[in-house]
């Protein structure tokens, strides 16, 4: 019986995909050519940190599209799966949190 539940076991993990839709709206609908969807009237906040602690993060050939925020270079930063981009922006914040060109 034990052998059985174990082939099972397998058999559902290996057929199994799964998506993962988080939204305020219970209405929505998984978009098929995604894996996550945020669906929210919220904005999406990505981890924050320093260069120093990116540069901490295990990353691989297999990271590429890891974003993070830079504290350091006050940006988001992504990995290509080589190394760190910055995205840059045409706008600035000024102190007031206002943007400008």
């Amino acid at each position: 019986m034990k052998k059985l539940s174990f082939i099972f076991i397998i058999f559902i993990s290996i057929t199994v995909n799964s998506q993962v839709i988080i939204s305020e709206n219970p209405q929505v609908e998984i978009n098929g050519s995604g894996i996550l969807e945020l669906n929210s009237k919220k904005g999406f906040l990505p981890p924050v940190m320093t260069v120093e602690e990116r540069n901490q993060i295990p990353v691989s050939t297999n990271s590429f599209g890891l974003i993070i925020y830079s504290l350091t270079s006050k940006s988001l930063n992504i990995y290509d799966g080589n190394k760190w981009h910055i995205l840059k922006s045409k706008y600035r914040i000024q102190k007031d949190k206002s943007l400008t060109k």
